[in-house]
């Protein structure tokens, strides 16, 4: 069965995820990070896109852009490849990084607009990683204290009318995502089960353990599970399975 075409926006306008494959990380550290925000980067400088939202996870990032359908394709076949590239030459690993196709839907009217954008933003603070306005790997805080970064706030501002409103808006959604007092968090983020992870195997990086012999690898496992890494968490850091990572 063919490929399903895209649907194109009538505003040149679309929400956009890529994810790792196997829901693997696909950020190690903010090195890694900084890299995939130079090439999206080197994309406006050519006045290429304008992209509007963006916010990167542990295993999939999201991005709300203005483009062409077809330049969109281009970009993120070239963005991935060429991060795929550096990611498993920094990491020492080999194959596939992300999932074969992005994900996109496009924005039709300013209602979907509004909706992405604050979809995009709220990822960590409904992930129990951080508050919006606390995680520094998203256009949030751009657009809260008026720092031109990757994104452009001008359109989002102008249609909310204030910065004030901006935040109002995100504070308050109908999907019941607004929290007034701020929560500890009780999940152990990504970045420090890295580090963690990486001291107790003496890894160099995270990545290295799937290229160890089955019987050395399911060792590292069970030390990290005995250290109280959770199944779940083993498996987004690691890509593999949950069956592999119970059988371990």
């Amino acid at each position: 069965m063919g490929r399903r075409h895209r649907k194109q926006s009538p505003f040149d306008i679309y929400h956009v995820t890529s994810r790792g494959v196997g829901q693997l990380l696909i950020f190690e550290d903010d090195d890694d990070r900084r890299m995939l925000i130079s090439l999206l980067q080197r994309w406006t400088e050519k006045e290429l896109v304008t992209f509007l939202a963006w916010c990167l996870m542990s295993n999939h990032f999201h991005l709300v852009v203005e483009m062409p359908l077809e330049r969109l394709s281009r970009m993120m076949g070239a963005i991935k490849s060429r991060y795929a590239s550096y990611f498993n030459e920094r990491h020492g690993r080999k194959g596939h990084l992300f999932e074969q196709r992005y994900w996109s839907t496009p924005i039709g009217t300013e209602e979907q607009l509004l909706e992405a954008i604050r979809y995009v933003h709220l990822n960590p603070q409904r992930a129990e990683i951080a508050m919006a306005d606390e995680y520094p790997w998203s256009s949030y805080r751009s657009y809260v204290e008026g720092v031109k970064g990757l994104a452009d706030p001008t359109i989002v501002l102008n249609m909310l009318g204030s910065t004030d409103a901006f935040v109002n808006f995100h504070r308050n959604t109908p999907r019941g995502d607004e929290i007034t007092v701020r929560p500890r968090w009780t999940r152990m983020q990504d970045d420090i089960a890295i580090e963690t992870a990486c001291r107790e195997l003496g890894l160099q990086s995270i990545s290295q353990l799937l290229t160890f012999p089955q019987q050395k690898r399911d060792e590292g496992i069970r030390r990290l599970k005995n250290q109280g890494f959770s199944c779940s968490l083993l498996q987004r850091l690691t890509g593999l399975g949950k069956a592999v990572i119970a059988r371990a």
